[in-house]
């Protein structure tokens, strides 16, 4: 397990070094994979782990201060892959000095078997999920402030001058629900943690 000391905090982010040079003497990976650049990325930098692939995944470049954006450097130093899923962001990457040949533009991708239109039961679906029978609007993102939630129910509002039968499901990854000011339209559904199968009926429907 991760150590609890705060990644933030210096002597956190000596823990956590220490905790990665320990894992990868006593596990002997074939690769590290460090998610978040400015985070494990850089950490996993300093505890020399080797092959090391450093994935960014945009706030934790795009939005970097001083500090992080040195950690970014220290990352990218370190790696010997670096990935990113947009290009504007390996540019960002080759900007902070990952070599242009080392770096890997990898987008998510999405199993198609779960994740699959339901032709002509889209009713029926939105029925099992307590949705009306409106256009329904997901934004599956975080609702923490760097996803701009109150831009998404400012937004909503618009549309409903349209659409009044239009519906939001803002569907985030806790478990206890976010206080959103002024969020008090019935047409806004809230939906917390999902089993992973759920997460593809809210798309069906």
């Amino acid at each position: 397990r991760a150590p609890t000391a705060l990644r933030r905090d210096p002597r956190g982010a000596l823990v956590h070094v220490r905790w990665i040079r320990r894992l990868c003497r006593d596990v002997r990976p074939a690769v590290v994979h460090a998610h978040w650049l400015c985070g494990y990325g850089a950490f996993a930098a300093l505890a020399r782990a080797t092959p090391l692939v450093a994935m960014a995944w945009g706030s934790d470049v795009c939005g970097a201060n001083r500090v992080k954006t040195l950690a970014n450097r220290i990352a990218l130093r370190g790696a010997d892959i670096a990935m990113a899923d947009s290009q504007a962001l390996l540019d960002r990457l080759i900007e902070l000095g990952a070599a242009p040949n080392s770096t890997v533009l990898v987008n998510w991708g999405v199993d198609l078997a779960t994740f699959a239109p339901v032709n002509g039961a889209r009713p029926a679906v939105r029925a099992d999920l307590d949705l009306g029978p409106g256009p329904v609007i997901l934004s599956p993102r975080s609702l923490t402030p760097v996803y701009n939630p109150d831009t998404i129910l400012d937004a909503f509002a618009l549309v409903t001058r349209a659409r009044p039968d239009a519906q939001l499901v803002l569907k985030h990854m806790g478990v206890d629900d976010p206080a959103l000011p002024g969020m008090v339209d019935a047409r806004v559904q809230v939906v917390g943690h999902v089993p992973h199968e759920e997460m593809a009926r809210y798309y069906q429907a």
